[in-house]
């Protein structure tokens, strides 16, 4: 369980929710609202000794491990910039398809 870790900086009580959302990759708004549901659906008693045994037995989070932690906005303009790639590539094309030239080459591969 050497990955595994509390994060004692962002955690709300003792740093488990937030030790998982950052383990998994996630929000760890989202990770305490799966809790609650859980709790509510039933299953809070084992939750309540999962949480404590997290709490005893795992390490609080590392520096080096908090800085890795991805960065959401970063990641967004990644994405947002291979967007706008693919957005132009498709510009490209559409262009190419609609051109006389490949009216022109179409016919002459069907006419063969």
């Amino acid at each position: 369980m050497s990955n595994w870790y509390r994060d004692t900086r962002h955690g709300a009580i003792g740093g488990v929710c937030a030790g998982l959302a950052h383990r998994l990759g996630m929000e760890i708004w989202l990770v305490r609202l799966l809790v609650v549901l859980a709790a509510l659906f039933g299953l809070g008693g084992i939750l309540v000794l999962l949480y404590l045994a997290a709490w005893l037995f795992l390490d609080p989070l590392p520096p080096e491990a908090a800085a890795a932690k991805p960065n959401t906005v970063t990641e967004f303009g990644s994405v947002s910039r291979r967007f706008d790639e693919l957005d132009q590539r498709l510009q490209r094309l559409e262009k190419w398809v609609t051109s006389s030239q490949y009216r022109v080459d179409r016919d002459i591969k069907r006419s063969r």
